[in-house]
């Protein structure tokens, strides 16, 4: 064999195996995080009557939270929180604001932000334990939190700044 062949052959293999490692390790680093929305999914599907899935996502601020969502044996859209393996809360999508409608409002009420993400989840401070969506987004050079309530999409009246470096 050439001794040109021999060094695109080793290029090649060496090139798989670089793929199969970052692979590898991506499967590795997003198991923990897989796992726990699979057990989230599992609770709202057997405590809460879940029998389809839309979405699931993981919240953390005062609670770390599942936010299951999806349809029940009845047909309806419902949103479950799961806290530590147990449902927390369920609402039917209906009696809330959907993440389209709460984008939106954000959008023209705060026109010039980027937004960088929006989930719902659970705010606990002061007064009580409400169910809200979680806003991080960008604002000039300051990264920023605010919560809008699942109910009806007000805003609570605190914004949580993220200091520079």
């Amino acid at each position: 064999m050439k001794k040109k062949t021999k060094r695109i052959l080793i290029s090649i293999l060496l090139a798989l195996l670089i793929l199969i490692g970052i692979q590898q390790y991506y499967v590795y680093t997003m198991k923990d995080y897989w796992n726990e929305k699979d057990a989230a999914v599992i609770v709202a599907k057997q405590q809460a009557n879940l029998a389809s899935l839309t979405h699931a996502s993981k919240s953390v601020w005062d609670t770390v939270c599942w936010v299951v969502e999806g349809k029940n044996t009845a047909g309806e859209d419902v949103v479950v929180w799961v806290v530590d393996g147990k449902v927390d809360h369920q609402e039917l999508a209906k009696n809330g604001v959907s993440l389209d409608q709460i984008k939106n409002s954000i959008k023209s009420q705060m026109p010039d932000i980027s937004i960088v993400r929006l989930v719902p989840g659970i705010f606990d401070q002061g007064a009580g334990k409400q169910y809200v969506y979680q806003l991080f987004y960008k604002d000039a050079d300051h990264y920023n939190y605010r919560f809008y309530r699942f109910s009806d999409g007000q805003a609570l009246p605190e914004t949580y700044t993220l200091p520079n470096r």
